[in-house]
């Protein structure tokens, strides 16, 4: 399956790193990393974790202070691939 990040899930994906970097280059490392792990995981398992709080959403919640907010697209719009776009990557406590 394909997963693309909208504009809106991308510019949020740098503001959290530019946030992190300010305080502790290693975390937004860390963080980064895992935001990328999630995600590629999300592309083998797309019902991954829970649904959302928003109808026709999911959400992993890859660390305690942030979440990928996610919405399947089915069926395919290609021919054997599954459409996720992940709709932004939000921090819970900010």
């Amino acid at each position: 399956m394909k997963v693309l990040w909208t504009p809106e899930a991308r510019q949020d994906r740098a503001d959290i790193w530019d946030y992190l970097l300010s305080r502790d280059g290693d975390a937004a490392v860390r963080i980064d990393d895992l935001f990328s792990e999630t995600v590629a995981r999300l592309a083998d398992f797309p019902m991954l974790d829970h649904e959302g709080e928003v109808l026709g959403t999911r959400e992993l919640t890859p660390h305690s202070s942030y979440r990928l907010v996610y919405e399947s697209k089915y069926p395919p719009a290609e021919p054997g691939a599954l459409r996720c776009e992940p709709l932004k990557a939000a921090g819970s406590g900010r």
